[in-house]
């Protein structure tokens, strides 16, 4: 398999359609917990898109970013960290850690 940058070309969806992980998806592929956080001003995926696919993940937690595009990282890196420490804290509750 052809690799790009160490990542294997299945694992990129160049065409930016969300396919790669909306085919994981419908194929049942995803069985663990997942956490979702897009932009709400993304302009090459619409959040719409997202929430659709939050909407078929089993156990999943979907962040809508405000102020932020489609790179969340560098619009809203504080509401990242905000939002995987609250993951982090519920999840240390529910195991008793």
């Amino acid at each position: 398999m052809t690799q790009i940058r160490g990542t294997s070309a299945a694992a990129w969806d160049l065409s930016g359609s969300f396919g790669f992980a909306e085919q994981q998806v419908r194929r049942g592929r995803i069985r663990c917990p997942v956490t979702i956080l897009f932009g709400e001003e993304d302009q090459w995926i619409p959040i719409a898109r997202g929430r659709t696919l939050a909407a078929r993940i089993a156990e999943v937690r979907f962040y809508a970013m405000p102020q932020a595009g489609h790179l969340v990282q560098e619009d809203a890196p504080g509401a990242i960290v905000a939002a995987f420490a609250a993951q982090y804290g519920s999840q240390r509750e529910r195991s008793g850690a």
